[in-house]
């Protein structure tokens, strides 16, 4: 029996799983199995390979994490009342805090757009469940969209979202619709966007009728 680590032979592919040579594993064998124990400087021999999952499957579980963390903003999307209010107050404060200018937001939301596409489309599959509640990266850059070239007050920011809150909850047409036609991080993200983009036309109606 050999003893090394983690390698497979080029030619006959026969697996080492801690410390021990087998050749009766099929090459599907999850690679969870394989030790964690740091790979010998001898199997960089041109006589050894790793198989490209034994490389990347660390960078991938990272991976992982990083978009579930991103969707679900951290711990907030875990939230045990309202996680979708949740993130939108953090999305408010940040704008209140902040103040980014319309170029900012101009950047912004576009850029958190395709991220949330991207993340939370992986999210919902990790989570096994269509638009998961625990997903909240869509409120936060939605919100954004509702203050999008609004002139900026307190006042406005906090109207502002709770007119976002309003129409994500209602989902006026057609949002709805397009919430349950498009599959994926495009869903999720899309019904969001919309809400801050009625949002910010009430908003901006609100502002011309008190000024008036």
């Amino acid at each position: 029996m050999e003893q090394w680590r983690n390698g497979v032979q080029q030619n006959n592919l026969e697996y080492w799983i801690d410390g021990t040579m087998d050749s009766s594993l099929p090459s599907s064998t999850p690679i969870r199995q394989f030790s964690s124990t740091p790979i010998p400087s001898c199997l960089h021999h041109s006589r050894f390979f790793l198989p490209p999952l034994l490389h990347s499957y660390n960078l991938i579980v990272k991976k992982d994490d990083l978009f579930k963390f991103i969707a679900t903003i951290g711990p907030l999307g875990y939230s045990p009342v309202a996680p979708g209010t949740v993130g939108s107050v953090l999305s408010c404060l940040i704008y209140i805090l902040f103040r980014p200018d319309v170029l900012l937001l101009s950047i912004i939301i576009p850029i958190g757009f395709i991220a949330g596409v991207l993340v939370s489309d992986r999210t919902e599959r990790l989570l096994n469940e269509k638009d998961s509640s625990h997903i909240v990266v869509d409120e936060l850059v939605g919100y954004l969209v509702s203050v999008f070239l609004i002139p900026f007050s307190i006042p406005n920011a906090v109207l502002a979202f709770l007119l976002f809150r309003a129409f994500d909850i209602v989902k006026p047409t057609p949002i709805r619709q397009l919430e349950r036609r498009i599959p994926g991080g495009l869903g999720i993200m899309i019904d969001d966007i919309l809400a801050g983009v009625y949002a910010n036309l009430v908003l901006r109606l609100i502002l011309v009728i008190s000024k008036g």
